[in-house]
């Protein structure tokens, strides 16, 4: 094939920029920069459980956060390299390990009341202010299930998607609320949460981290794993 004149001219005009895109890409072969790993989890986990250890991390760090169901679509789609998922979706290519398992406890601020009769805890509870997750209320939901047996018609009066804040929220006394142990630990010891009701069986939730089967050997998921088992 031999290039016509107007090619010829086109090439003299665009030379310079293909042999510079050229030359960065072998520079950039050849450099020793750190690899880019690519995280994703509820971001409250992540900031509770894991920047406190991210700092002799030899490769770069990006997290993305968010709710399971898209985060795993990101995974298929080799945006996201690992991810701490709140439930199991059973999904080929994926590989799901149990990480930890956290308990939903139902929490207020230090001048709540406290309740101990079952037979009432329902229906007091159902009058009272609630700070939500989501408008769905996932988590209290969840709790307000397995502790009843039934579904809960509570209609939050505050819905925040950030556990963080919620807590905050609720410590302040703007309402209850349902929290994982993890991010109420320190408070419940300090008394600026209490306990305000005890299911006769505790309410628990497993967290995964899911990644590729075929990223199994991958060494930098390799050193995140063991970060996050720390």
């Amino acid at each position: 094939m031999i290039p016509t004149e107007k090619a010829k001219e086109l090439y003299g005009q665009i030379v310079l920029a293909v042999d510079r895109l050229e030359k960065t890409n072998e520079e950039f072969k050849t450099s020793h920069s750190p690899r880019t790993f690519r995280g994703g989890g509820p971001s409250e986990f992540i900031h509770e459980r894991l920047i406190r250890n991210l700092s002799d991390l030899p490769f770069r760090l990006t997290f993305s956060f968010g709710q399971t169901q898209p985060l795993l679509q990101l995974l298929k789609n080799n945006e996201l390299d690992l991810l701490i998922a709140t439930q199991h979706v059973a999904s080929s290519g994926l590989v799901f390990t149990r990480l930890t398992t956290e308990s939903f406890i139902l929490v207020g601020s230090h001048l709540s009341k406290t309740f101990i009769d079952p037979t009432t805890v329902q229906t007091e509870l159902e009058s009272m202010k609630w700070i939500s997750y989501g408008p769905d209320i996932p988590i209290i939901r969840r709790f307000w299930m397995e502790t009843f047996g039934a579904r809960s018609t509570i209609n939050p009066t505050y819905v925040v998607p950030d556990l963080r804040v919620v807590k905050t929220m609720v410590i302040q006394g703007l309402g209850i609320s349902v929290l994982p142990d993890y991010l109420i630990h320190d408070e419940l010891l300090a008394g600026t949460l209490k306990v305000l009701f005890t299911p006769p069986k505790p309410v628990v939730n497993d967290l995964w981290v899911v990644h590729r089967s075929s990223d199994s050997n991958d060494s930098a998921f390799i050193e995140f794993l063991d970060l996050l088992t720390i």
